[in-house]
């Protein structure tokens, strides 16, 4: 799929409006580290960064194809968009950053995650299976990761 910036900027600017939502998505070529972040939110911003070429790397990783890119796309930007709408996210940041224990740590981090993927799943419902299996393969690393 070949959608241009100003394509997923349009995307972008359809769904905020939708949401009545006023925060600054900017979109990316790549994450400017070594991993496969399709999104970010930055709390002490109050902005969002979407990276393409990471969202395409999941969604050939996730569903073997870039033939549900654009939805691909919407989610991600839903999830970030959840972190932004998330009245309890700095809270739970704080809490995060000052807890003594990696448990309590990965306890928080999960919540701050579900928050968001709960926001996603409220906005988007017509995707709500394409949202079921993006949810499971990010959450892995939680699931995946030492609790104890």
């Amino acid at each position: 799929m070949g959608e241009s910036k100003e394509y997923y900027y349009s995307l972008v600017a359809s769904i905020l409006n939708s949401l009545s939502l006023n925060i600054s998505v900017s979109i990316e070529s790549h994450f400017p580290g070594n991993r496969n972040i399709g999104g970010k939110y930055c709390l002490k911003t109050d902005t969002i960064t979407m990276y393409l070429e990471e969202i395409k790397d999941q969604c050939r990783s996730v569903l073997g194809s870039e033939e549900r890119l654009v939805d691909y796309f919407k989610v991600i930007l839903a999830h970030e968009l959840g972190h932004s709408e998330d009245r309890d996210l700095e809270d739970l940041a704080i809490r995060k950053y000052k807890a003594k224990s990696n448990y309590e740590k990965h306890q928080l981090a999960l919540g701050i995650e579900e928050n968001a993927w709960n926001y996603a799943k409220q906005v988007l419902p017509e995707l709500l299976p394409l949202i079921q299996v993006i949810q499971n393969h990010s959450m892995k690393i939680y699931v995946n990761r030492h609790t104890g």
